[in-house]
């Protein structure tokens, strides 16, 4: 009887930690994760020098590994399919040298909604105009990105 006890309670605290660790796997596999999506690089200053007519906020902005990780808000009436980074030619002599930016998007529609994308650019492009390392002045975000 006591042998039978005990293996019922073996079984109930069995099934406890079994459910407990199915719990805490499943909770690991939803942690959110950023997707960045990569995008276009244009070293184009007509482009660049051209007025955009889309909003957007860029919320945060690291390089690592010649790779631009933005994440972006922006208004319209449905997320962008299309960010491209746009590089003037014109390289400002600082040590190290800098280079001017800006994120376009499309399409640019008139809505009051508001959209987030997390998104990526190779700038490896960039090695046609100056060597590096170099920095970024990214219109809408106050500090120089460094690009190693």
């Amino acid at each position: 009887m006591a042998s039978s006890k005990r293996s019922q309670k073996n079984k109930v605290q069995f099934i406890l930690l079994f459910s407990l660790l199915s719990l805490f796997i499943s909770c690991l596999e939803n942690e959110p994760k950023l997707h960045y999506v990569e995008h276009d690089v244009l070293i184009n200053t007509e482009l660049f020098e051209e007025d955009f007519l889309g909003s957007l906020t860029i919320i945060e902005a690291k390089a690592k590994n010649r790779i631009l990780y933005l994440k972006v808000g922006y208004s319209g009436c449905g997320e962008a399919d299309v960010f491209t980074l746009v590089f003037s030619e014109k390289v400002i002599d600082t040590a190290p040298p800098s280079l001017e930016a800006k994120l376009i998007f499309e399409p640019v529609t008139i809505c009051a909604a508001y959209f987030t994308s997390e998104i990526q650019f190779d700038l490896n492009q960039i090695n046609q105009i100056t060597s590096r390392p170099f920095r970024i002045i990214l219109n809408g975000w106050e500090d120089t990105i460094e690009v190693r």
